[in-house]
């Protein structure tokens, strides 16, 4: 009998389930599952924690630029090994602690805000510091672009103070959008009352603001004019620091409906019955600010840093959400911070490698060699990519009867259908469906590669381990004989 491993959805029952019941450190894609590297460190820079950002900027030269930001300032990553570069306005920023800088680019501007200081912007053609956007522009929580406007909500002005309900967007200048362009009749701004407080707002075509207990949609109308409409009520999400987004489809936790997907349209539940339980179980709420987002645009993956079950005050959890095929994994890998960045090519001269016994990357990885767009983290002071050892990966099966017409089985022999690596396996029976599964412990294949065994049950389940330099798995395959009804 060949046993696929599905989808991981853990909230299914586990008599008959066609997914996984447990899984961790892999990653999916057609048909299978793919390793997970773990961290290895892309730089030599100090960078203390608490962080308050980490982004990449795409200059006009095609080149990209790494910052950080922490302890109140933003610095570029100009190399593997130089000095941080400290582009912070001629005073620390006055930041909160648990708040993050979010930010977008716009034109020639790098635009960052982090609703505790003024808007800031980078000319990324000039070079220089960050100072201040315009000094009429409200100080914001959070930034998006939506069609060709810098939109910013949840802000604070001399005139109104704070508004958690406001969002707000700039001018024209010569009838081009100005984004310092925040002068009183030019500028605009639309309060949202009725949703609770904005948790957050995502751009593109229309804008998405995701508040406490509701989502609202921003449809540009023309004349700098914006057209909004509650597409959903009491769906919402309290935890700013989860919203994500990728191309159009904005994600999140919901306290009224679990992980939920927006679209501009209507907003679709994508972890009903399949991970809604285990998150709310693994998820320790208390820490919810010290969560990040990410996006793998090499898979067009989302992710999420998180603090979950066993944390020691930072993110233990990385949260993984398949767009294109609607599926979910999670991997145990500890992390101060996430964002988007770059790699930082090596050379064979380069003191990563004088002692090449304890390098942990992958030498074939391109991104080794080469500074491409990637993904990053900051864990243990240092700038890392995901570029480290395979992560030892598990896989749990449902509950399965391998007797014809509901007789006992004896399984003698199995096959671990995945590539690479070292493999081990223990098989769980029991008689009756009230009774405790009782498990092998761990068996490991012999040199043909099969597993054999004699486990006797009336139904079975299977837990897989792959370590080392494994690169996918796809299934098990169980040979049994049926053994009679008693």
């Amino acid at each position: 009998m060949r046993i696929p491993l599905g989808a991981w959805t853990p909230d299914q029952g586990r008599l008959g389930a066609d997914g996984l019941l447990d899984m961790r450190n892999a990653i999916p894609a057609k048909g299978q599952w793919l390793s997970q590297r773990g961290l290895l460190a892309a730089t030599e820079q100090t960078i203390t924690a608490p962080i308050q950002g980490i982004w990449a900027t795409h200059r006009l030269s095609g080149d990209y630029e790494v910052a950080v930001a922490f302890g109140g300032n933003i610095y570029l990553v100009g190399s593997r090994s130089g000095a941080l570069i400290d582009v912070t306005t001629d005073t620390q920023y006055a930041y909160d602690g648990t708040a993050r800088w979010h930010g977008i680019q716009f034109g020639e501007l790098d635009i960052r805000t982090n609703g505790v200081d003024p808007i800031q912007a980078r000319d990324l053609s000039a070079g220089g510091s960050y100072d201040p956007l315009a000094d009429d522009a409200p100080i914001a929580r959070y930034i998006a672009q939506v069609r060709d406007f810098p939109v910013v909500a949840y802000t604070t002005d001399e005139l109104d103070g704070t508004d958690a309900y406001r969002v707000a967007w700039p001018g024209f200048t010569e009838g081009l959008v100005d984004p310092t362009n925040w002068t009183t009749g030019q500028s605009d701004f639309q309060r949202i009352n009725d949703i609770g407080q904005i948790s957050g707002i995502t751009g593109g075509w229309f804008g998405s603001i995701v508040c406490e207990s509701g989502v609202s949609v921003m449809q540009f109308g023309g004349a700098a004019t914006f057209a909004f409409e509650v597409k959903e009520r009491r769906v919402g999400c309290r935890a700013p620091n989860l919203i994500n987004e990728y191309r159009g489809l904005t994600v999140f936790p919901s306290p009224e409906a679990g992980w939920c997907a927006f679209d501009g349209a209507a907003v679709r539940q994508i972890g009903v019955e399949r991970i809604d339980r285990w998150f709310a179980d693994d998820f320790d709420e208390s820490y919810a600010d010290q969560s990040w987002t990410g996006i793998d645009s090499k898979r067009g993956h989302m992710l999420w840093a998180y603090c979950g079950k066993g944390h020691s005050g930072r993110p233990n959890r990385l949260l993984r959400y398949s767009v294109a095929l609607d599926q979910w994994a999670v991997a145990d890998v500890a992390m101060d911070a996430l964002g988007r960045g770059k790699t930082f090519g090596l050379t064979l001269d380069d003191p990563f490698f004088d002692n090449l016994d304890d390098f942990l990357g992958n030498l074939d990885d391109p991104a080794l060699w080469s500074s491409l767009p990637d993904l990053l983290a900051v864990d243990g002071s240092r700038l890392c990519s995901f570029a480290g050892d395979v992560l030892t990966a598990r896989f749990e099966t449902g509950e399965f009867q391998l007797g014809s017409d509901e007789a006992r089985a004896m399984v003698r022999r199995a096959l671990v259908l995945a590539n690479g690596g070292r493999h081990s396996l223990e098989l769980g029976a029991r008689e009756q469906f009230a009774g405790a599964m009782t498990w092998t412990a761990p068996m490991f294949p012999q040199s043909d590669g099969y597993f054999r065994f004699r486990v006797p049950g009336r139904s079975h389940s299977a837990r897989i381990s792959l370590s080392g330099a494994w690169s996918s798995a796809q299934g098990l395959d169980l040979f049994a004989e049926s053994l009679g009804k008693r």
